[in-house]
């Protein structure tokens, strides 16, 4: 696996009411919301435990890529799909977050905080939670760091399981949620994340690579 932390060129997309661009100026500017308040709260709470701790050192490698891709097997195939870390301005008046471009076979989607729209001539917002699902399933830096984030601003237990993947020793982190499980197979070394898996416990693995520049 290689890993690249270098800027790609901008991409944007020109329509009202969005605009996306490259996410590198923001991330050097601010490792994002999620899992800050995780930080604080390790100053007054109970010590956080080996797989919290292996989990937010997965958040902080999160917040470094650009561009995953990522490739799997479900139902109805083979998925591959690439996920690109940016910012929009999105909203009447617009404001610009972070966002995860989702790039697959079937259409363009982008997915932030405040919601969700499959792009085209005229952006069409998504209601409900499955591009923000399907963007974190697909290795989306910014949308995978806010769902870990989410877990450890609880104070969610997270396993961390030692498992053998072709001769290779991984740990497999799960993280327990009231809708969704999250599992991660992730490097000991490193804590770069591998492969992640969203649902319950038997659901299918997606493998993710990072994308260098061109």
């Amino acid at each position: 696996m290689t890993t690249s932390t270098k800027s790609r060129p901008a991409k944007r997309h020109g329509f009202s009411g969005i605009a996306i661009a490259s996410a590198a100026a923001a991330v050097v500017l601010s490792t994002g919301v999620a899992g800050a308040a995780f930080g604080l709260q390790a100053i007054a709470l109970p010590r956080p435990t080996r797989g919290q701790l292996i989990a937010a050192k997965t958040l902080r490698w999160l917040t470094h890529q650009q561009e995953i891709e990522s490739e799997g097997v479900s139902r109805v195939g083979p998925i591959s799909t690439r996920c690109v870390d940016a910012s929009a301005l999105v909203g009447t008046p617009a404001r610009r977050m972070r966002a995860s471009l989702l790039i697959t076979p079937t259409g363009e989607w982008i997915d932030t905080r405040a919601g969700s729209f499959r792009l085209g001539r005229t952006p069409t917002e998504i209601d409900g939670p499955w591009i923000a699902l399907a963007a974190a399933r697909a290795g989306c830096p910014t949308a995978l760091e806010r769902r870990i984030g989410r877990f450890l601003d609880q104070r969610r237990p997270v396993r961390a399981v030692p498992v053998y993947k072709g001769g290779t020793r991984l740990l497999l982190l799960q993280f327990a949620g009231p809708k969704y499980d999250l599992g991660l197979l992730v490097d000991p070394l490193t804590f770069t994340p591998l492969a992640v898996r969203l649902g319950r416990p038997h659901g299918y693995w997606r493998y993710l690579s990072t994308v260098g520049p061109a």
